[in-house]
């Protein structure tokens, strides 16, 4: 049987499951709520509860978003958003944590949709017995060549940049690198040493593969 009819059938599996528990609740930003509506349905199945969520901090802060398990958010809407705030993870997210990537090219070819998807959830993933993990990181503060040789060196990969051509250090870079151990804190070290401190960097997160 080909691996993508597999994943259809634990999708299944997985939101029947849910549909006897209640559902999950899957927030979707209002800002971009059809999309990341269409890749919590490709996820996580129909018997979820989808909820619109604001993401602005001052709602956040008042307790006035809504309850859910888990927050889907495109990629460039969550670089937007650190963008704005570096601190908008801890912020907006403290309690959530990175569980994996969407992946809608398999069903849609349009460039109109944002892909791929992150989503995050507020009960981790175990990592203990997964093969590897794969580590989500935004990398800054450096100029172009620097930040992709070490990241060639770090045997990682560039997911997404946005280069500043007037201000160069004002680039950023969305990366990941997939390791059998987290190397979360070995990441920010080497590149901090590398930078001399002189760049930034974001840790995402991590989760199994």
């Amino acid at each position: 049987m080909r691996d993508n009819n597999l994943e259809g059938i634990y999708r299944e599996i997985f939101s029947s499951s849910r549909s006897q528990q209640g559902g999950l609740k899957i927030g979707c930003p209002e800002s971009h709520f059809l999309s990341c509506l269409l890749a919590s349905l490709f996820r996580f199945g129909s018997s979820s509860i989808f909820v619109p969520i604001s993401m602005h901090s001052t709602q956040t802060r008042d307790g006035k978003e809504p309850e859910v398990d888990i927050i889907v958010i495109s990629i460039h809407l969550l670089l937007k958003k650190l963008q704005e705030d570096r601190s908008f993870l801890v912020s907006f997210l403290p309690s959530f944590s990175l569980g994996g990537e969407i992946d809608l090219s398999p069903i849609l070819s349009s460039q109109s949709v944002d892909n791929p998807y992150f989503f995050f959830q507020k009960h981790a993933t175990p990592k203990e017995n997964a093969d590897s993990l794969k580590t989500v990181f935004l990398l800054g503060g450096m100029f172009p060549h620097e930040t992709f040789l070490w990241v060639e060196n770090q045997k990682g990969k560039v997911l997404y940049c946005s280069v500043d051509a007037n201000n160069p250090k004002n680039s950023f870079y969305l990366c990941e690198k997939t390791a059998k151990e987290p190397d979360k804190e070995s990441i920010e070290y080497l590149w901090k040493k590398f930078t001399d401190n002189n760049g930034w960097i974001i840790l995402i997160g991590s989760y199994p593969v």
